[in-house]
């Protein structure tokens, strides 16, 4: 059985990143094989890759007073500790410190740190 997750990698549904009856359908990868059903050819569906077209801009979240006021992040805290939550493009996302926050214009993403290191490269 294979699981499908949607949430492009959230937190809230899979810790474990590496488990392999899972797809992640995170749209930040480097390369990709999609399926274009268009271009059947002998009953097979033909298989293409496909590269990010521009760098995004990306930061560490450290919790800092400063990263705080510079992004659309709200603080909290409840029996189990303090809590930050960023709003997204696809809502409202838990954020832990190490985690980074990508921008493109005014739209962010979240990105768990050992998933940002496996599908990112600096090129500044």
């Amino acid at each position: 059985m294979k699981i499908l997750d949607v949430c492009c990698g959230s937190r809230m549904f899979w810790y474990d990143k590496e488990e392999p009856h899972t797809t992640y359908m995170d749209i930040r990868k480097a390369v990709y094989t999609a399926m274009d059903r268009g271009t059947e050819r002998g009953g097979r569906i033909m298989l293409h890759k496909y590269n990010l077209k521009k760098p995004v801009e990306a930061e560490q979240f450290d919790g800092s007073e400063e990263m705080m006021d510079r992004y659309p992040i709200s603080i909290g805290a409840d029996e189990f500790g303090t809590w930050y939550k960023i709003l997204t493009v696809e809502g409202l996302h838990l954020l832990y410190e190490g985690d980074w926050i990508v921008s493109d214009n005014d739209d962010y993403l979240v990105i768990e740190e050992s998933l940002f290191r496996r599908t990112y490269e600096r090129c500044n």
